[in-house]
């Protein structure tokens, strides 16, 4: 037995979900709007039907539509649309839920979690610098959850050693990843943060790099977010005080 379905009747069929879909990610958008006046950098699609090629064909069309009606209103940003490539797309979705639930049976609601696979590539250089950046996280490496690991910066690699007394000193740290709403996008770089040191402590790395004091970058998850602290001849430095680090 054959059964024939015309575009029309195939578009009826799947409207319903899509429109649904669509209807639950600009409540989202609104939100995020209504509550920081700016558009959501991101909208990632995981689960099995976020490879649907009409559900991205419809949503890269709203999203040009809401990106118009909010620049318009004076409200910054442009979203932009992500699908996880592969099976990560899938097992994304049971990964959360089953992380969801170790976490509401454990006492301290960690789950017994003490890392988690680096989910994409990090990289530092001197703020301003000519020099590459270095690696810092290569994706797939564990990363702790909350207590950081410590990772040494090559400052001379990057050429913090070469920079004038008085100069202020940054560094930045970029984000790579490899997933992309077409595979020939290929890898996606993205400021992730921004390490500022004030007067003094840009004294106190002058003076570790002088004694040959290593400087590190302690690196955790933390509500599934990578962070960034800094270390400096084994010496944390205090945010605010002697370090400003600025979150994308």
């Amino acid at each position: 037995m054959s059964v024939w379905a015309s575009r029309q009747d195939l578009k009826g069929l799947f409207d319903p979900t899509v429109d649904a879909i669509v209807n639950l990610v600009k409540a989202q958008v609104d939100a995020v709007v209504g509550a920081r006046n700016w558009l959501p950098k991101i909208i990632i699609l995981v689960g099995g039907f976020s490879g649907n090629p009409y559900l991205i064909s419809k949503l890269h069309q709203e999203i040009e539509e809401w990106n118009r009606h909010y620049n318009a209103r004076g409200v910054e940003g442009r979203i932009r649309l992500q699908r996880i490539k592969g099976d990560d797309r899938i097992l994304s979705v049971s990964r959360g839920c089953a992380l969801y639930a170790l976490r509401l049976h454990s006492a301290d609601r960690s789950g017994g979690v003490i890392s988690r696979v680096s989910q994409a590539s990090y990289t530092v250089a001197l703020r301003g610098g000519i020099r590459p950046a270095v690696q810092l996280i290569t994706k797939g490496e564990d990363l702790p959850v909350d207590s950081p690991r410590r990772v040494r910066v090559d400052t001379a690699s990057i050429g913090l050693h070469e920079l004038e007394e008085g100069r202020n000193i940054g560094l930045v740290v970029h984000r790579q990843s490899e997933s992309g709403v077409h595979p020939r996008e290929g890898t996606i770089t993205e400021k992730y943060c921004e390490i500022q040191w004030n007067e003094e402590g840009a004294t106190a790395l002058r003076d570790a790099m002088r004694d040959r004091r290593p400087v590190e970058l302690g690196v955790a998850l933390s509500a599934g977010r990578v962070l960034f602290d800094v270390y400096i001849g084994g010496v944390l430095q205090q945010r605010e005080r002697d370090v400003l680090v600025r979150y994308e």
